[in-house]
């Protein structure tokens, strides 16, 4: 059982703490919250472009709210960190309906994929690329819709 304080676990009232701090404990590790690039912010309002309305409308908002935070060494995965929304404690998360494709900085093409959790909001952003090479970095200028 949890220890609780004004009635929520007190793990989550540490998160809130670090959030306000402009970081976040996940485990072990302290995660650093960063807004979005102009590249990313870029890419997302073109992906929320082709979704249709009501989910793009929602995508949009997300984005100029957000803030996000790395989940991996090569910033790979990312996390959206969205101000006075609360997660659902369900465990789920959905593909957005579109795809989209950037050059890594070795000339290589990255899919870019971004999720949902269970209440449509948006959850996390995603760089496959499908080459046994490192993520270098990708170039956002080259950033395009795949579909």
């Amino acid at each position: 059982m949890y220890r609780t304080v004004r009635g929520r676990p007190l793990a989550f009232d540490e998160f809130r703490l670090a959030e306000a701090s402009g970081k976040r404990r996940k485990g072990s590790r302290v995660e650093n919250l960063r807004k979005l690039t102009a590249g990313e912010r870029a890419a997302l309002e073109k992906m929320a472009g082709r979704l249709p309305m009501d989910a793009g409308c929602q995508l949009l908002k997300d984005v100029d709210v957000c803030s996000v935070a790395a989940q991996t060494a090569d910033g790979s995965l990312i996390r959206f960190d969205l101000p006075a929304y609360p997660r659902p404690t369900c465990a789920g998360q959905h593909a957005y309906a579109i795809e989209g494709v950037v050059t890594n900085l070795d000339q290589a093409e990255i899919t870019v994929c971004i999720y949902a959790d269970v209440k449509d909001r948006l959850l996390e952003l995603e760089l496959i690329k499908w080459e046994d090479t490192p993520i270098l970095g990708p170039d956002w200028g080259t950033f395009r819709v795949a579909w």
